[in-house]
């Protein structure tokens, strides 16, 4: 190999280990809120549900979200489980709302709204789950209260 061909291959190493370590700093810097949830109408035996995540890219460079995952909890009790798939991205130093679509068995619905019932007390829902972003996965834990 000539001497030309060794210094370009170590400059592209190089470049390509630079842009990596930049885009598992820029992940870092990721944050996600979960911000809301909505009920559907009762479609057949499932609920459909619209998850509102609020995700900031507080860095110069564009990140992308591979996936969100986790489960929705109401009241302590498991009510679904979000297997988002679909990537999105980010541009750099911005916020997105991003919302998701997940069905929940009727079955699963109707006892989380008897133990309400049954309760009376507050509505209160909880995602837990992980978001994968540049390699990394970022834990997400995040209640919000509804009345």
């Amino acid at each position: 190999m000539s001497k030309n061909v060794k210094i370009l291959l170590a400059v592209l190493g190089i470049g390509a280990v630079w842009y990596y370590f930049s885009k598992a700093r820029a992940g870092q810097n990721l944050r996600i809120n979960f911000s809301g949830l909505k009920f559907g109408k009762f479609t057949g035996l499932s609920l459909p549900l619209q998850l509102s995540f609020s995700v900031v890219n507080g860095s110069s460079t564009p990140i992308t979200v591979n996936s969100i995952v986790g489960e929705v909890y109401v009241n302590g009790r498991v009510l679904s489980t979000v297997n988002n798939v679909d990537r999105f991205e980010i541009p750099a130093n911005s916020s997105t709302l991003y919302t998701t679509k997940v069905d929940t068995s009727a079955l699963d619905a109707i006892q989380v709204v008897r133990g309400l019932i049954k309760d009376k007390k507050k509505l209160t829902v909880t995602f837990k789950g992980n978001v994968n972003s540049t390699g990394m996965m970022i834990p997400v834990e995040q209640t919000i209260v509804q009345l």
